[in-house]
């Protein structure tokens, strides 16, 4: 034991004097300086790992967006991301801006290389849904129309090659936040290559997108690169994005003059080209006061809510507007135009001359109960005749004359309805009249008057999409399809079978009472051709009880129904003039 004692001593103390000569000799190292001695390689530095990018579900989930027309909020939208297996499903929400606040919803499905493999774009509006929808296959995609304002659903198949990235004509900062993610540095070496499709169009098609480095443009916002897109032939060929480069997170957008498609153009409010878009990423959005219909006074009158039962027990909801003073009145019935459109609002002209004006939501759509199903002409005729019966029970009308009003697709259900009811002073049809059955006879010239302008389609583009529409929907009905089944989806076809049902001409030889066939010159969706010839050989057959009128100008690029209601100046002039013999007292 003493032995361990001693030799733990003198380990102690070799250590003590080790430690002691090391000292002394770092100090004179340190006093007498290195001389010619070189000086000692430091240690190295640890090598910086490179910064591993963000997977994409990080950079765009719950990531919020303002749209922006001219400086003025379009719209807000919010995208939220979740990953199924291989799989990244990118959710997007907008709500726009407007009139009764339209809601666009997207769903993208990506595979692990982010390629589009289903694509899924619909319009919520007043309760109808219109729907766009592309699916990638072995050799290119397939992309499907089912929009609630045209007659029936297209499928245009086979576009190659697939798209990579899918931009519309309805603005939403989907697409751009996914193309920032295809971001690499030797972008700016070599421009990238990409091919797009835009699904909302009537016949799209797959067009080269080039992405190139806008130097000029990157200082613009601090810590931002700016990109610079062409697409080639597109109505909307180049916009500028801006992107933090550490994690690819869109940053902003720009596109000057920009161009809303054909059928986005109608939603919420009255859109114009040449506006300049902007999209912005936003912390968080900025408060919005809804947008409501006019109310009570600045309709020109007294606003009551009245509701009636269809024949089916469906209630129907709507709005009676009174003239000053206690009446009785007569009454106009304002039918809504084609499409989901809300109910007519447009009522001060003709409650300033003496007249009540009862508007209401068609089945399905805003207040009223029930389905909404696009053209079933039979169906809302039978709920017309049922509020002209709920409104003679009305005090404030009781039995003085109601008349009829419509147009575009209202004025088309107005004539079955003057043809199934004798309860109709009249009927003032404007923008609807049509030289034979309607189907397919109109839809094949609005391909002609309506999309063809607006696309700039050549004879070939308007008999592919004849070929792919017209001619296929004819197909259905004559192998007695009740519905067709498309990229997953059911279509009904009823609403075909309705419209080759309904022939304008033969309608107004089963009306009694008399009618206005109102038409402008230059209206796009119903072509006055047609309508002037099946128009002028009625009148001239009975003046008395047919008159048309022909209203110069009136050209509306927008293609949606909804606009038909607006009435021009020389229109309610016709129309007033035309009533008061039916109302003589009512004049003001």
């Amino acid at each position: 034991m003493h032995a361990h004692r001693r030799t733990g001593r003198v380990g102690q103390r070799l250590t003590s004097i080790f430690w002691l000569t090391m000292s002394v000799a770092i100090m004179l190292l340190l006093t007498t300086g290195c001389g010619d001695e070189p000086t000692p390689t430091p240690p190295p530095i640890p090598t910086r790992l490179p910064t591993v990018t963000p997977p994409p579900e990080n950079v765009l989930n719950e990531s919020l967006f303002v749209l922006l027309i001219d400086g003025e909020l379009y719209a807000t939208e919010e995208i939220r991301v979740d990953r199924s297996s291989e799989q990244l499903v990118v959710f997007s929400e907008m709500h726009i801006v407007g009139n009764l606040n339209p809601i666009q919803r997207r769903t993208m499905v990506l595979s692990g290389a982010r390629g589009p493999l289903r694509y899924d774009m619909e319009t919520l509006w007043v309760g109808a849904r219109s729907t766009w929808a592309a699916e990638r296959t072995t050799t290119g995609m397939d992309c499907l129309t089912n929009n609630l304002d045209w007659h029936a659903p297209t499928l245009v198949e086979g576009l190659s090659p697939a798209a990579d990235i899918l931009i519309e004509s309805a603005p939403s900062a989907l697409p751009f936040a996914l193309l920032a993610l295809e971001y690499e540095e030797s972008i700016a070496a070599e421009p990238l290559a990409l091919h797009t499709i835009d699904v909302t169009e009537d016949l799209p098609v797959s067009r080269p997108l080039t992405v190139s480095v806008a130097a000029e443009r990157t200082g613009a916002v601090i810590g931002t690169v700016a990109l610079e897109a062409k697409i080639e032939g597109a109505m909307n060929g180049s916009f500028t994005l801006w992107l933090r480069p550490g994690n690819r997170a869109l940053y902003g957008v720009e596109t000057d003059d920009y161009r809303f498609g054909l059928w986005q153009r109608g939603y919420g409010r009255p859109v114009e080209d040449g506006k300049k878009l902007e999209i912005r990423r936003v912390r968080q959005f900025p408060e919005v006061t809804p947008q409501v219909v006019a109310d009570a006074e600045e309709n020109g009158g007294r606003l009551v809510t009245l509701e009636f039962a269809a024949q089916d027990g469906t209630m129907c909801r709507g709005t009676l507007t009174l003239p000053p003073g206690e009446g009785p009145f007569p009454c106009i019935l304002a039918h809504s135009p084609g499409g989901p459109v809300p109910r007519w609002s447009t009522t001060a002209p003709l409650v300033e001359a003496g007249w009540a004006v009862y508007a209401y939501d068609k089945r399905g759509l805003g207040e009223s109960e029930g389905t909404y199903r696009r053209d079933e002409i039979g169906q809302l005729a039978e709920d017309a005749i049922a509020a002209a019966e709920m409104l003679r029970q009305q005090q404030a009308i009781e039995d003085r004359p109601i008349v009829f009003l419509g147009y575009g697709q209202g004025g088309m259900v107005g004539a079955q309805t003057l043809a199934a009811s004798d309860g109709f002073a009249g009927a003032i049809l404007g923008n609807c009249a049509a030289d034979g059955s309607v189907f397919p006879t109109l839809a094949d010239a609005q391909i002609g008057s309506l999309l063809a302008p607006f696309y700039g389609w050549e004879a070939h583009q308007v008999s592919a999409y004849r070929t792919k529409s017209t001619r296929a929907w004819q197909d259905w009905l004559f192998e007695g399809e009740n519905e067709v089944r498309l990229l997953g989806r059911r279509a009904s076809l009823a609403s075909l079978q309705s419209v080759a049902e309904v022939n304008m001409g033969a309608l107004l030889d089963q009306a009694q009472a008399p009618v206005l066939l109102l038409h402008e010159s230059e209206c796009r969706r119903y072509p006055i051709e047609g309508a002037r010839r099946m128009a002028q050989e009625k009148a001239k057959a009975n003046p008395e009880r047919i008159r048309w009128h022909e209203i110069e100008g009136g050209a509306d690029p927008s293609g949606h129904e909804d606009s038909y209601s607006q009435l021009s100046e020389e229109a309610i002039a016709a129309i007033v003039t035309w009533l008061e013999p039916l109302a003589p007292e009512s004049a003001r």
